[in-house]
Order: structure tokens, then sequence, then C-alpha cells
């Protein structure tokens, strides 16, 4: 039976695991930044929604009632 044994260089897999995780962190990095808004903006429109299996119903603050 042979044994084979695979010596490599430590160097190019510490770059294999450290540039791929550098890169995945900055792009965590940039979508989590974007999602945090720090206010909401004065024009918005209040809109109430239940979700059901096959529905959804959408209701305004000022009555409006729609069932998608």
């Amino acid at each position: 039976m042979r044994r084979y044994c695979l010596h490599g260089d430590s160097r190019l897999e510490a770059a294999w695991i450290i540039v791929p995780l550098i890169l995945a962190m900055a792009m965590f990095g940039w979508g989590a930044s974007s999602m945090w808004i720090s206010h909401t903006p004065q024009d918005t429109l209040d809109v109430y929604v239940i979700a059901k299996q096959w529905m959804w119903k959408a209701q305004q603050p000022n009555g409006i009632k729609k069932i998608k």
C-alpha cells in the first residue's frame, strides 16, 4: 500500500484562505452599510400590510384598501 504525502507551500494555502475572506468581508460591509438608513424621508406613505398564504391586504391611513 502506497501512501502519498502532499507537501505544499503554506503561504499559498494562507492566501487561499485570507484573500476570499477579505473579499467576503468587504462585500458584507458594503451590503450592510447600505441597509442602515439613519432616518426616514418626510414624504413617505405609511401602508399597513397583512400577508396571508395566497393574498396580500394593504391599507393606507386614509382608509383606502387593496387586496392583491
